[in-house]
This record gives structure tokens, C-alpha cells and sequence, in this order.
């Protein structure tokens, strides 16, 4: 089984200066809640951005 998961703003923004442009922790938690443990496949962005953060991809996917 695939899932995708697409988040963006009403204007059609995906991210802005390497991050989210919103903070909701509950998204957040959803993501982590059904990607833990699966693979997933990102851009190269998201995945720099999330390893410049982090020091590390993301754990457990």
C-alpha cells in the first residue's frame, strides 16, 4: 500500500526559508504517527532541510 501525505498552504506554499511556513503541532504529530517505521520518500529540499535541522534524517524511517 502507498499513502501520500500533502500539505500546503491556501496559496499553494509548501515551505519557505528551508521550513514549514505554519506551526501546528497536531500536523506534526499525524506525520510522525503514519510515516514511523515506513520508508518515505521526500526531495532533496525536504531532506536537507530536515537533516540541517536535525543533524540526522528523520529516525525510525
Amino acid at each position: 500500500m502507498i499513502s501520500l501525505i500533502v500539505a500546503m498552504t491556501r496559496s499553494g506554499l509548501i515551505g519557505k526559508d528551508n521550513d514549514l511556513p505554519w506551526n501546528y503541532p497536531e500536523d506534526l504529530q499525524y506525520f510522525k504517527k503514519t510515516t514511523l517505521n515506513k520508508t518515505v520518500a521526500m526531495g532533496e529540499k525536504t531532506f536537507l532541510s530536515i537533516y540541517n535541522r536535525n543533524q540526522k534524517p528523520l529516525p525510525k524511517r
